[in-house]
């Protein structure tokens, strides 16, 4: 049962997987409205750490233990991803076009999951949200800049909007969207969907979150890409997840 309809998903994910499902987590603090990012107190972010991170990218994931309980892995949509298995996806024109960006930039391997709140729908209509993240590592620093470039330009060419958020990483761009003619399933309510994209060092991320609109707002995408920074300059443990993920197309 997947809470994002795939034909918006296509259109908003430059990270274009199944990386569905949306957004997750949810806490007594995460509502509250588009000001709440501008009221809330940011995490500290040194910007001149930047580490040159090993494998496996999926170390540097969101896990259940970081978001507490109450969220389902979504194992269908747990991909390890290489070079081969990423280039085939709707993030790039074309296969051959894929290839030839990874190689040019670089690319290691990446890893993605979602975690969906249990109740679905009924639970996203009280307020709870699924999440969905995306890790890559490339070989160094310079392609995963380029990645980030590449990345933006995709979000910046969809139906995301860019809105103002914290900044995490050695740079970072928090995006937002609405959609009011496909929302929450077996309801009215539109659903609203952030996604929070930060580079630290050699590691590219992307997190989404998804949910009511009426409960949104940037705060929960910007706490959990937090998570992975923190894993990124060893604030937070790095623990390659239970291996429940397979290779991408499998």
């Amino acid at each position: 049962m997947r809470l994002l309809p795939f034909t918006w998903l296509l259109a908003l994910l430059p990270f274009a997987l199944a990386c569905g499902g949306g957004d997750g987590d949810g806490g007594d603090d995460d509502t509250g409205g588009a000001a709440a990012a501008a009221t809330a107190t940011p995490f500290p972010n040194d910007t001149s750490r930047s580490p040159l991170l090993e494998m496996p990218a999926s170390r540097f994931s969101i896990s259940q233990d970081d978001l507490g309980p109450g969220y389902i892995t979504d194992i269908d949509f747990t991909w390890k991803l290489d070079g081969d298995s990423y280039g085939r996806t709707k993030t790039f024109p074309s296969p051959e076009e894929g290839w030839r960006l990874l190689a040019e930039w670089g690319y290691l391997g990446g890893y993605e999951t979602s975690y969906s709140p249990e109740g679905y729908s009924r639970a996203v209509l009280e307020g709870a949200f699924t999440v969905a993240v995306e890790t890559h590592l490339f070989a160094t620093e310079e392609g995963a800049k380029s990645a980030y470039q590449y990345f933006e330009q995709r979000l910046s060419e969809s139906v995301s909007q860019p809105i103002t958020a914290f900044a995490l990483g050695n740079e970072s761009s928090a995006w937002r969207a609405v959609n009011t003619s496909e929302g929450i399933a077996g309801s009215s309510v539109a659903a609203e969907l952030h996604r929070y994209l930060v580079r630290r060092g050699n590691l590219l991320a992307m997190v989404v979150t998804y949910g009511a609109e009426p409960f949104m707002d940037v705060e929960p995408v910007y706490r959990l890409a937090h998570v992975v920074d923190s894993k990124a300059t060893g604030e937070l443990e790095a623990v390659e997840p239970t291996p429940v993920s397979k290779p991408a197309g499998n």
